[in-house]
Order: structure tokens, then sequence, then C-alpha cells
């Protein structure tokens, strides 16, 4: 009967591996500006609970969070946002959440982030 109780992963230890892996890999939450790499769609969204990847609802392809960069960004209409992303590009255009409007980012060398782009 004890060995009945006992249970043995197929994969042995490095099932218990991968999965220490995984609790010790880095989560994010709050608000996120990801970029699918397989089908390049673009999603804004805010997570409180905290996680380690991202679910493109276009291609269903899983995107494991690297290292996001952080992104900070004030629009005219007087919204200020700080967003994680996984975007590598030297600017681009992020919609305003309140008003819509295109607000435009630029990668910051030395602050180590994207901020908004003066004129």
């Amino acid at each position: 009967k004890e060995a009945e109780k006992k249970e043995v992963s197929p994969a042995g230890d490095e099932a218990g591996e991968d999965m220490e892996a995984l609790a010790e890999r880095p989560k994010y939450k709050g608000f996120m500006y990801i970029k699918c790499p397989k089908c390049g769609e673009v999603k804004s969204f805010f997570t409180r609970n905290e996680t380690d990847h991202y679910h493109c609802d276009n291609c269903g392809e899983r995107t494991e969070f690297e290292a996001p960069l952080s992104l900070l960004w004030n629009c005219e209409c007087g919204s200020n946002v700080r967003y994680f992303t996984n975007r590598t590009e030297p600017n681009f255009d992020i919609p305003c959440f309140k008003c819509g409007s295109p607000v435009a980012v630029e990668w910051n060398d030395k602050k180590s982030l994207y901020t908004t782009m003066k004129n």
C-alpha cells in the first residue's frame, strides 16, 4: 500500500527542476504594452496579478517576459503612465489610454527607458 501512495514523475527530477525555474522567473504587474513576436499584434493592458508571460489574443502565441523595458510617457491631455514593454525600436507611438491620441516615445540611453519624445 505504501508504494501505491507514491507518485513518480515520468520526467524524474527534471520535472521538479523545471518547476523551480518557473517559480524563479521574474514576474511583472501593472500596465503592459506588448508586441507579439509572431504576428506583430500590439496590445496595451493592465494586470493586477503578477505574470511572466503574455498570450496573444490574435494568434495564440505565448511570449515569456525576458526583461521588459520601462516606458514612461506624458500625454498632452495630462495623462502620464509607466508601462513595461517588450518593444525594442528606437522610437514608436503609443495611444493614450484616456484620450486616444498617439504619444511618441523614444529610447533614452541615460535613463535606460522609453520617454516621451521632445518636440
